[in-house]
């Protein structure tokens, strides 16, 4: 999260005046929800099935979605849908349900023979409009050849494995089925499911395998049968499922494939997890990797011919090609991503990351546009967990598997940082913090990293065994760092070395965001606690000044001014205090975004923004104006005014003028041209006259002695430094 340390605006001399009205929706998914099952007629006509029966049809090449099949409110979940032509097509799901529609899913009518097979049916093939194959649970696999008026079992055991992971038939006598359990068993039958015959296939996949286990089934032709696995392993037969050899590339980490397309005996499409997306069209001999524009998990593909295939990814990414996979167009205006983090940056500029996929988007406009969001600029497939940026053109991004990455043009490309957690396995970094170019980052595991240059090199370790949530840097080279078990750490960094004490255990079990402001700390928790504490108490105290009624957990923290901050959590929560955090009131959400979880907030461009998930950015104007006693006229150009009382013995005032939106720093520096104070760090100001306080002490809150001091501020594209004189 952000590093800003105590800025003093405008104290006895400015009013504050707070406008603020209702928060408005700028972005949201509505009513997109993830599928894994679904079936596409042609390239203009296609199904979705939801839990409890819910069925969307699309008849434009998904460019818009009806629902066609509304919750019948049983409580029974559909697991599968397919097709015969544009008017037949059936479902299955739990307990045995078999629904059919012979008016293209207008209307549904329950078929199945739920008298005597009760099990849940996982997955079904249909051949024609009479023939139908259903795989389920118990070692199912129940045939009808009449259009669903009576069913068979298949008298075969199916070795006791559940058939679960798939079905598919190539005509009414060639088919497979196969079980998602461990040890690779596939079943061919080559005479319409009167015999049956175990192939196990879990010796194909690399030696360094994890797991053998096996996802999705698909087939084509006469006798060509494609089954995806762990490690993205693909497994291609030829002769209906006798025979496999392993065909696909193959990654030794834990990433697999869970839906196919096999076109024909030579067009086979495959996806998986993080946004894998594969195609070959010679059999199985050469492979091309698709991008479509997201690592989410790749829950759907269907290839409809003429170079038209559909991808579902997960969170409402979904896409569609009509040229191979040379490139994609998302079919929704706007998924139902995850967004963990926003960052104003200045110029306009507004980035939000989002977790699971890697993808950001980014406004230019101060909020009123934003690009569709896609991981092409990140190049990751990463979860993105937080953003920063040093400046307008220098920022950071951080994620999970060690990720870091840097930009150096404001966000519009990144590249992955080196870093040393990303040798270590499945570890996490969840936050930053930064003055300069001092930056930390922490993680999973108790580990801190920092940086002295800007993200080149990084020293640090593990210093507990819990994860760090959230740092705050309230000096050079101290931070506030909060996390799991209630912990509140203090590190401090001396000659490249960092040290790490534990301050306080609080008793919450997980510490989410901190933030101060002055000497004023606030830290959240995920049990829904806001805790008050100041730089001089942190190692002693720390005050309970609010719980949410519902326990809900609070992510983060955000300080407008010093005695305006906000908070945000779960179920649509966000919370406001005018008194610096000693008394709270809950705000009014807009309804349009469902019971959705804030994960951030940030104040910038005369607005407040919250982003969560469900794809959701709102906004709030939020305009603090600080009017002088005096009527300043605002200069053309950027301005600081000498300080006043000069000399001085306890405070003095430091002025400056800006005509546009800038980021300001103002620092204190000893005739040494020491840094002992900074008072603004990289802020984002609009057009203004503005006054900020010193107060006579270093980073540490200790009063300097008497002497010569220069200040020095730091716009977007000038500085100005002048001197002053301390007299104690």
């Amino acid at each position: 999260m952000r590093s800003k340390f105590s800025i003093i605006i405008l104290v006895s001399f400015f009013i504050f005046k707070l406008y603020s009205s209702d928060w408005e929706v700028v972005k949201t998914a509505g009513g997109i929800r993830t599928t894994s099952r679904g079936y596409f007629i042609d390239s203009m006509t296609g199904f979705l099935v939801y839990d409890d029966g819910i069925v969307w049809k699309t008849t434009d090449g998904g460019n818009t979605w009806l629902v066609v099949r509304d919750s019948d409110g049983g409580g029974l979940e559909w697991n599968d849908i397919e097709f015969a032509d544009e008017n037949v097509g059936y479902a299955c799901g739990e307990s045995g349900i078999i629904y059919k529609t012979t008016d293209g899913g207008t209307n549904w009518t329950q078929v199945g023979d739920t008298a005597n097979y009760k099990m849940d049916l996982i997955c079904l093939s249909v051949v024609n409009e009479e023939v139908v194959f259903f795989g389920g649970k118990d070692s199912t696999v129940l045939k009808t050849t009449d259009g669903g008026e009576n069913y068979e079992k298949a008298n075969y055991g199916f070795e006791g494995q559940d058939i679960d992971g798939g079905i598919a038939f190539c005509n009414e006598d060639v088919g497979v089925a196969i079980s998602d359990s461990k040890g690779g068993y596939t079943f061919y039958t080559y005479d319409g499911g009167e015999t049956w015959q175990c192939v196990m296939i879990d010796k194909l996949f690399p030696l360094d395998a994890k797991a053998r286990k096996l996802y999705c089934v698909s087939a084509g032709g006469d006798s060509t049968i494609f089954i995806g696995g762990y490690h993205y392993c693909g497994f291609l037969s030829k002769d209906g499922g006798r025979t496999y050899r392993l065909v696909t590339p193959y990654t030794s980490s834990f990433e697999y494939l869970i839906s196919a397309d096999v076109v024909n005996k030579d067009t086979i499409v495959a996806g998986g997890t993080s946004g894998y997306l594969i195609i070959t069209i010679d059999g199985g001999e050469s492979w091309d990797t698709l991008q479509t524009a997201s690592g989410q998990n790749v829950e759907l593909v269907d290839f409809v011919g003429d170079g038209v295939c559909y991808v579902f990814q997960s969170l409402g990414q979904w896409f569609k090609t009509d040229n191979y996979g040379k490139s994609f167009t998302p079919m929704n205006e706007w998924p139902s991503l995850d967004f963990h983090s926003i960052e104003i940056i200045g110029g306009g500029k507004i980035i939000a990351t989002s977790f699971g996929g890697g993808e950001i988007t980014i406004s230019s406009d101060s909020g009123s546009s934003w690009e569709y969001p896609n991981n092409l600029r990140t190049g990751v497939n990463e979860n993105l967990n937080d953003c920063e940026f040093l400046n307008e053109e220098v920022g950071f991004i951080t994620g999970s598997w060690g990720k870091i990455l840097k930009t150096d043009d404001g966000g519009n490309s990144w590249t992955v940082v080196g870093s040393p957690f990303s040798e270590l396995s499945n570890r996490n970094f969840y936050s930053i913090g930064h003055r300069g170019d001092t930056v930390f980052i922490a993680g999973s595991a108790g580990y801190l990293f920092v940086s002295l240059d800007g993200g080149n090199t990084w020293i640090g370790d593990s210093y507990f065994k819990g994860s760090v949530n959230d740092v705050y840097m309230i000096s050079d080279s101290q931070i506030v760092a909060v996390g799991t078990g209630g912990r509140v750490f203090v590190a401090r960094l001396l000659n490249d070395t960092i040290y790490f004490d534990e301050a306080l255990t609080l008793s919450s079990l997980t510490l989410s965001a901190v933030e101060f402001r002055g000497d004023t700390g606030l830290i959240v928790s995920g049990d829904g606690i806001i805790y008050r504490t100041t730089i001089d108490e942190i190692y002693d105290t720390a005050y309970t000044v609010f719980t949410d009624p519902d326990g809900d957990c609070l992510n983060d923290v955000e300080f407008v001014t010093e005695t305006l901050v906000f908070v945000a959590g779960r179920n649509r929560k966000i919370y406001k205090s005018d008194d610096g955090g000693a008394n709270w009131s809950q705000m009014q959400v807009p309804q349009g975004v469902g019971d959705v979880e804030f994960k951030r907030l940030r104040y910038g461009y005369n607005k407040l923004w919250a982003v969560g998930n469900k794809g959701t950015i709102i906004s709030m104007p939020l305009s603090i104006n600080k009017v002088s006693h005096l009527d300043v006229k605002i200069a053309d150009k950027f301005i600081v005014y000498p300080n006043y009382p000069n000399p001085f013995n306890s405070s003095t005032v430091i002025s400056f003028s800006i005509p546009a939106s800038y980021r300001i720093s103002i620092n204190i520096y000893n005739m040494l041209g020491e840094n002992i104070r900074t008072i603004v760090n990289n802020e984002l100001y609009d057009r203004g006259y503005y006054k900020v306080v010193w107060d006579g002490k270093d980073n540490l809150g200790c009063m300097v002695p008497s002497g010569v001091y220069f200040y020095r501020v730091v716009s977007s594209d000038d500085i100005q430094t002048k001197r002053m004189l301390l007299l104690r």
